[in-house]
């Protein structure tokens, strides 16, 4: 494996494997925390929602989805006055259109550690 090169980050951590491509999400941090994606070999990266609007904000935690179609994840985007973290998911293949807000709007309360079960 070779080190992991996204420009501008300076600290990588939370990653997760998803298990049907061997590819790699994980927590890269400029000011805030982003999601970064690269293949197992730590080539390719990218900044997965680079073209979304989630400024000022934080996103952690990703984990895929069983199929690897989503990934899920914490974000504390600004909603309706709260500055707390929501579940969101995120498809990479589709992109930006794909971004959906699972738990927004359940007052005082930090949603943190997205996981998935199998049907």
């Amino acid at each position: 494996m070779q080190d992991i090169s996204v420009t501008g980050f300076i600290q990588f951590g939370y990653p997760a494997v998803d298990p049907s491509s061997g590819r790699v999400v994980f927590a890269c941090r400029q000011s805030n925390w982003d999601l970064c994606l690269s293949d197992w070999a730590g080539s390719n990266a990218y900044q997965l929602l680079e073209n979304i609007t989630l400024t000022s904000t934080s996103q952690i935690n990703p984990v895929w989805s069983p199929d690897g179609k989503w990934v899920a994840f914490s974000s504390n985007k600004l909603q309706e006055g709260q500055d707390d973290y929501d579940i969101w998911l995120f498809a990479p293949a589709v992109g930006k259109g794909s971004l959906i807000n699972l738990t927004s709007g359940l007052p005082d309360s930090d949603e943190i550690h997205p996981s998935w079960s199998k049907p």
